[in-house]
Order: C-alpha cells, then structure tokens, then sequence
C-alpha cells in the first residue's frame, strides 16, 4: 500500500530539512561535532590516567582514588540506596547464619 503523501506544516518541513531530516551538511555538522567531543573524552580520560599513576607513585591506590571520588559525587538518593542494599546484605547473611547456610567472609577470617 503506498504511504500517503506529507502536505501542510509537514511537507514543508520535510522540504526544508531534506528527506528524513538527513541532509549531507547536518549530518557532516553532527559527525564532526561528535568526533571533537570524543576526542575531548579521549584525552580527559588519559589525563585521569597520568592522576592515578601520580596517586601510585605516591603511595595511594587508584582504587581507593576512585571510591572516594565516587562517594564525594555521590547524591543523597544513591547514599540511601546503597545503605539500603548493605542493611538487605547483612540480613540475608544472618538469616543464612541462623539457619546454617554459610558462614560470610568477613567471620571465617
């Protein structure tokens, strides 16, 4: 069955866009500006790098840089979340204690 043809508001647009809003220059427009922006994440992401083996050097363990930036950032929603998640963690481990399941790490140490 052949799609009904755009008239109006509609047609216009579809004419002044090009077919499917895909005309060559936007598109070249949005490929470059995304490439700029990887780029940008690129070499944010190998300045980070140089941070953490600076943290290293010094003793720190990148691991540890990392979770405290993560607290640092972290919202109130997600900090309530995560104690949410640890107080069920720590009742299924003492329902499975009760009961004789296992015995968590923390205590077999």
């Amino acid at each position: 069955m052949p799609r009904s043809k755009k008239t109006g508001a509609a047609a216009v647009q579809e004419n002044a866009m090009g077919v499917g809003h895909n005309n060559d220059e936007l598109v070249k427009s949005i490929m470059e500006r995304f490439a700029a922006e990887e780029q940008i994440i690129i070499e944010a992401k190998g300045r980070q790098k140089e941070v953490l083996r600076e943290g290293k050097a010094s003793g720190i363990l990148k691991t540890a840089i990392r979770k405290a930036y993560k607290d640092l950032t972290m919202t109130d929603e997600q900090r309530q979340a995560n104690k949410e998640v640890e107080d069920a963690r720590k009742s299924y481990a003492a329902i499975c204690r009760e009961v004789g399941l296992f015995v968590p790490e923390e205590e077999a140490a």
